[in-house]
């Protein structure tokens, strides 16, 4: 491995450049999809490009606090264990058929 930092540096330089406006740095994989999307008429690409954008802006790091998580628990117990809730639990909770 390289000195720690020296990885950011290129980027910074790298995002400096005008290169960075028309090349950005993806996956392999990113790269196949968006190779493949480009194959596509024109408003398929749009509603692909949409889908991807929505993704990207409304992402979310979340994390759990001990309360949730011991809830988490709780029911994956209830699962393991076989309590489901019956239909008629459930239409009375959300007030509609199922």
């Amino acid at each position: 491995m390289g000195e720690p930092g020296r990885r950011a540096r290129e980027l910074m330089r790298w995002r400096s450049s005008a290169l960075f406006d028309i090349v950005c740095i993806m996956t392999k994989l990113l790269e196949e999809a968006v190779e493949e999307l480009r194959t596509l008429p024109e408003d398929e690409q749009d509603c692909a490009a949409h889908a991807l954008l929505a993704f990207a802006r409304d992402r979310h790091d979340y994390s759990f606090n001990d309360e949730q998580i011991a809830g988490i628990h709780h029911a994956m117990g209830q699962a393991d264990r076989g309590e489901f809730a019956s239909n008629e639990e459930v239409r009375t909770i959300f007030g509609r058929a199922l």
